[in-house]
């Protein structure tokens, strides 16, 4: 029994094997060789590193031999073979260089990107098959037009050819032969005694032959027949080729000037496009700018309505009607004005209209609402409601609730000190009255009105001296 070979690898070689086993970079047969060194090593046997490594026994056995006998470089490289590879001799190779150099610099394999060993030998054999023997490799060899044609009129010169001998034979058979009779017509027997030796029925006959006398002309003549029945097809097939590339050609020559004529319109269509495509670019840019200068200047317009709506009162709104209709309208054709902007227009509308009533119950509205949200609007809406009350409905306490309520709201609003005053004047609380009027110029200290509605006051307690000073003022500052 046969025993492997005992294995001991120096570090320096264990290193160099473990680098083999576990690159990628290296051949395939490399690293399983060192693998197989490596695990011999361990002291297994040949079947164990066959069963691991799915390699063959006899194969483990040779590289584990081989590495005990010359080292890393047993492994490393192949032993040198003889030069006749595969047992064939250098003339059976030579006729099998030519097709693998053809097929590897002319063409690819069907259903495949490059040449395998494998599909490479199947090709050669294929084609060496084919042409050095014909009848066993059958129709593998690719038979070309000229081969057909030849074929073709092979067999047609020879069934033309055994017709005519069978025409010709049976047009003149020649002279038939004599048939031996062994008894006469009437029964007797022929008797040899009785024929001479000159009878021509007791000579020997010819056998007939076929007449060939006209058999190499008429060959002739279907070969020569045959060689311009393929020429006038072989004619034909080339002006119908002629024909159809000519179409084909005046065809493509058309399509393309076709496709000219179609990309010149569509290029003129695509610049009349562009041109109109700038051209409104430009415009819009255009109207974009004065609807930013139209916005720009409606907001302006509605900033200063706005401005002017939330200052005015129903005591403004009778000392400056125009500009306060003016206003109203602002607002009211202004798309971003305000529901309070809105009503503050309709209250001084309906005030302008000598609609009153209706005008107090807006401004009442507003002021009820705006209470808790905008006390500056609030405060001129309850003074609003004072005025038209004390104008208009001669009602002085009910104009002095909304005064009070007013001032509460807005402490430096002189004008509600002021009027507050005046109707508290004509109450006879004058005392009161005079003391609205001191805050109101205390506030306001260029207001004329107040200083006359405090002289009036002052006149009615009988103090014309100061009476008189602050009805000076008044004229003074007016």
């Amino acid at each position: 029994m046969r025993v492997a070979v005992k294995i001991e690898v120096p570090e320096s070689d264990r290193k160099q094997l473990e680098r083999w086993s576990s690159s990628r970079s290296v051949p395939v047969r490399l690293r399983e060789r060192s693998l197989v060194v490596l695990k011999a090593s361990e002291g297994k046997t040949n079947k164990e590193i066959a069963a691991d490594t799915g390699m063959e026994v006899n194969k483990v056995g040779r590289w584990r031999r081989r590495y005990a006998e010359a080292g890393l470089a047993g492994i490393r490289k192949e032993r040198p073979r003889g030069g006749n590879q595969g047992g064939r001799s250098d003339a059976e190779r030579e006729p099998l260089r030519g097709p693998i150099v053809e097929l590897t610099t002319t063409g690819l394999p069907k259903d495949a990107t490059q040449w395998s060993c494998r599909t490479m030998a199947r090709e050669v054999r294929r084609r060496h098959t084919a042409g050095a023997h014909p009848r066993r490799g059958g129709l593998r060899g690719a038979l070309t037009g000229q081969d057909t044609v030849k074929s073709l009129k092979s067999v047609a010169m020879f069934f033309l050819v055994g017709a005519l001998w069978l025409q010709e034979t049976a047009a003149d058979p020649g002279p038939l032969p004599s048939q031996p009779s062994e008894a006469h017509v009437d029964g007797t027997a022929a008797d040899p005694r009785n024929e001479s030796p000159g009878d021509a029925r007791s000579q020997p006959q010819p056998v007939p032959t076929a007449n060939w006398s006209g058999t190499g002309a008429a060959v002739a003549e279907v070969s020569h027949r045959f060689n311009e029945l393929r020429s006038e097809w072989l004619d034909h097939r080339e002006k119908t080729v002629d024909w159809w590339l000519t179409a084909t050609s005046v065809f493509l020559g058309l399509l393309g000037i076709f496709a000219v004529v179609v990309g010149y319109i569509g290029f003129k269509r695509f610049r009349d496009i562009e041109r109109e495509a700038r051209e409104n670019v430009a415009l819009s840019k255009e109207h974009a700018e004065k609807a930013g200068d139209l916005v720009n200047q409606i907001q302006g317009q509605h900033d200063k309505a706005r401005s002017v709506v939330s200052e005015l009162t129903a005591q403004q709104v009778h000392e400056k009607p125009d500009e306060a209709r003016k206003a109203t309208e602002r607002i009211q054709g202004s798309p971003r004005a305000s529901e309070v902007e809105r009503a503050i227009a309709t209250a001084i509308e309906l005030q302008q209209r000598e609609s009153f009533e209706e005008s107090i119950e807006k401004w009442h509205a507003l002021a009820v609402v705006l209470e808790e949200g905008d006390k500056d609007i609030a405060a001129r809406a309850w003074f609003s409601v004072g005025y038209l009350s004390q104008e208009h409905r001669k009602d002085a306490l009910a104009a002095i609730d909304a005064y009070n309520k007013a001032v509460w709201l807005k402490p430096d609003l002189a004008e509600a000190y002021s009027n507050r005053g005046v109707a508290k004047n004509n109450l006879g609380r004058h005392e009161e009255a005079i003391a609205d009027h001191d805050e109101a110029i205390r506030l306001k200290p260029d207001s004329a009105e107040a200083y006359n509605n405090r002289g009036n006051a002052k006149s009615k307690l009988g103090r014309h001296a100061e009476a008189v000073a602050d009805l000076d003022e008044a004229i003074r500052l007016q």
